[in-house]
C-alpha cells in the first residue's frame, strides 16, 4: 500500500504542475492580451498628447490647428517629433522611479517600447493649403449660423448675375471702341475735305447744319464732348481720383512668401471631407471675418490691406488696393451702363449730345455710335463716384433706382471737381466689403487658399517671439508605428518545470492621428 500511495503522489504531481504550467500559460497570454490592449491606448494617448502641442497663436488668432515641428528652434524636423512622441509613450506604459512607492506597485503589462517610427505626415500647407481649408469649414460649420448660408448662397448668386451682365457690357464695349475709331476717322476725313473745299471756294456753305452758327465742321469743338473728359481722367491715378484725400498704406509684404516659394511637403493625404459650393461660401465668409481691408484696418499689421491682397495677389498695400478698386470700377461700369439702356430719357439725352457734337456729318450710324460711346463713358464717370462713396464708407447698390444716379450728363464736363467734392459716405445697398467679397466669389478658391496662407504666416511672425515662423513648419497629421517588447513573467514559472527558455513577445501597433474636420 505504501508504494502505490507513493506511485499516485509523484502521479498527482506530475499532474498538478501540467495544471499549473497550463494555468499560468492562459493567465500570460490574458497578459499578453491586455499589454497589446495598453500599447494601442498609449499609442492613442501619446498621439493626442503630441497633437496637444499645437502653435497657440494658430488658434487663438485663426482657429486652426497646427504643430510646429520646428518647436521653437527655427529647424524643421520629424525626429523632434518623434522624440516627443517616445517620451509619451514611455510615460504612459512605463513605471517611473518614485522611491519606496514603487516597491507597491505592480504592472502586470510590464511592456517596453523597442521603437518608435513616424511613417507619414500631413501638413497645413499641403495640396495648395487644403488641410487649412478643411480645418476652416469645419470650423464655420460648428460656429455659423444655420441662415449665415442662406444669405451668402444669394450674395453668390449676385457674382454669378454679373459674370452674365458683365459678358454682354464687355462685348458692347469692344464694339463700341471699333466703331468709334471708324467713326471719328471717318467724320475727321469728312471735316478735311470741307476745310479742303473752303480753301478752294470760300463762299462756299459746305458742312454747315441748318440753325447753326458757322461751320459745325470746322467749329465742332465749341460742343463739349464728355469723352474728352473721361479720356483725361483715364490718364490720371485712378487711386487719387477714388480715395481723395485718404492716406494710402505704403507697407510692402516681403519676400519669402509661402505662395512664392518651394514649401515642404507632407507624406500622409490630409482627407477632403468638405469641397462643395456651400463650403467654399463658408471659406470666403472665414476670410471677411478674420482679415481687414482698406475701411477696417487694424494696428500693428504687417500690410493694412488683407482682404485686398487676397484678391489682388501684390507685393504692397498700395498695388493691391489700385487693382481692387480698378475691379470695383470695371464692375460698376457694368451696372451702370445697363442702367442707362434700360432707362429712355437716359439714352435720349445721350443721342441729343451726339447729334450736336458729330450730327453734322448727316450719318446717322456715326451719331448713333457716337451716342453708344457716350453711356458707356457717362457710366465709368458714374462708376467713379461710386467707388469713392464706396472707400469713403458710403454704400452703392448693384442695381440703382434713378434716385441713386449722382452725375448728371450734363455735368458729366465737371467729373473732377465732383470726384473732389465726394468725400462722404451714404446711401443704400453695399459696403465696399460687400464689393469685395463679390470679387471674392469671382474668384478660383484656389488662389484664395494659397494667398491666405501668406497672411497667417506673415502676421504670425509680426507677433513677439514668432519671427521664426513658417506655415509649412505646421503638421496636422502622422501615421506612426511602435515595436514593443513585452517580456515574460507568469510563464517563467512552467519554464522553470520544463526546463526551456522564455523568450519576449515582440508585436507593432499603429497609431494616426488628424486634426478632426
Amino acid at each position: 500500500m505504501k508504494r502505490s500511495s507513493g506511485v499516485i503522489t509523484v502521479f498527482f504531481s506530475l499532474l498538478a504542475s501540467v495544471f499549473l504550467s497550463l494555468v499560468f500559460v492562459f493567465a500570460e497570454a490574458v497578459r499578453f492580451g491586455g499589454a497589446r490592449a495598453e500599447c494601442q491606448n498609449a499609442a492613442v494617448l501619446g498621439n493626442w498628447s503630441v497633437f496637444g502641442e499645437y502653435e497657440k497663436q494658430l488658434l487663438e488668432d485663426y482657429d486652426v490647428f497646427g504643430v510646429d515641428l520646428t518647436y521653437g528652434e527655427g529647424s524643421f524636423s520629424t525626429e523632434k517629433m518623434k522624440s516627443r512622441l517616445t517620451e509619451y509613450l514611455r510615460e504612459n506604459t512605463e513605471l517611473q522611479d518614485e522611491g519606496i512607492a514603487s516597491f507597491l506597485s505592480f504592472d502586470p503589462w510590464n511592456a517596453r517600447l523597442a521603437d518608435c517610427r513616424i511613417e507619414k505626415y500631413a501638413l497645413i500647407s499641403d495640396n495648395g493649403g487644403d488641410p487649412f481649408y478643411q480645418q476652416v469649414v469645419a470650423y464655420m460649420r460648428d460656429t455659423a449660423a444655420v441662415q449665415l448660408l442662406d444669405n451668402l448662397q444669394e450674395r453668390y448668386q449676385d457674382a454669378e448675375d454679373y459674370k452674365q451682365k458683365d459678358g454682354e457690357f464687355e462685348a458692347r464695349k469692344q464694339n463700341s471702341e471699333k466703331d468709334l475709331a471708324s467713326a471719328s476717322s471717318t467724320a475727321d476725313q469728312m471735316a478735311a475735305d470741307i476745310q479742303e473745299q473752303r480753301k478752294n471756294d470760300p463762299f462756299s456753305q459746305a458742312g454747315e447744319m441748318p440753325g447753326w452758327e458757322g461751320n459745325t465742321a470746322l467749329d465742332r469743338n465749341k460742343v463739349k464732348n464728355p469723352l474728352d473728359t473721361i479720356s483725361w481722367l483715364m490718364r490720371h491715378s485712378i487711386l487719387e481720383e477714388v480715395c481723395g484725400s485718404l492716406p494710402i498704406s505704403g507697407k510692402k509684404t516681403g519676400r519669402g512668401l509661402p505662395s512664392k516659394r518651394g514649401m515642404k511637403r507632407g507624406t500622409l493625404a490630409f482627407p477632403r471631407k468638405y469641397n462643395s459650393l456651400a463650403d467654399t461660401l463658408l471659406f470666403r465668409q472665414y476670410l471677411r471675418d478674420h482679415f481687414p481691408d482698406f475701411t477696417e484696418q487694424k494696428e500693428n499689421m504687417p500690410i493694412d490691406y488683407q482682404l485686398e491682397y487676397l484678391i489682388g495677389g501684390k507685393g504692397s498695400d498700395e498695388k493691391n488696393l489700385k487693382k481692387v478698386v480698378k475691379r470695383i470700377v470695371a464692375l460698376r461700369e457694368a451696372y451702370n451702363y445697363l442702367f442707362l439702356t434700360d432707362h429712355p430719357e437716359m439714352c435720349t439725352e445721350a443721342q441729343s449730345l451726339a447729334m450736336l457734337i458729330i450730327g453734322w456729318t448727316g450719318i446717322p450710324q456715326l451719331v448713333e455710335t457716337l451716342k453708344n460711346a457716350i453711356l458707356i463713358g457717362w457710366s465709368y464717370g458714374e462708376s467713379l463716384v461710386d467707388t469713392r462713396i464706396l472707400v469713403h464708407g458710403g454704400r452703392i447698390p448693384l442695381m440703382k433706382e434713378p434716385s441713386d444716379w449722382h452725375v448728371p450728363l450734363n455735368q458729366l464736363f465737371d467729373l473732377g471737381n465732383i470726384l473732389e467734392s465726394t468725400n462722404s459716405g451714404g446711401g443704400r445697398g453695399k459696403s465696399y466689403t460687400d464689393y469685395l467679397e463679390l470679387l471674392l466669389n469671382l474668384q478660383s478658391v484656389s488662389s484664395q487658399k494659397k494667398r491666405v496662407l501668406d497672411l497667417v504666416e506673415i502676421n504670425i511672425r509680426n507677433q513677439k517671439g514668432l519671427d521664426n515662423f513658417r506655415i509649412d513648419n505646421c503638421c496636422v497629421g502622422i501615421e506612426d508605428k511602435e515595436v514593443w517588447n513585452i517580456p515574460p513573467q507568469f510563464s517563467r514559472i512552467p519554464a522553470a518545470f520544463l526546463w526551456t527558455g522564455t523568450p519576449s513577445v515582440k508585436f507593432e501597433t499603429n497609431g494616426r492621428f488628424l486634426y478632426d474636420v
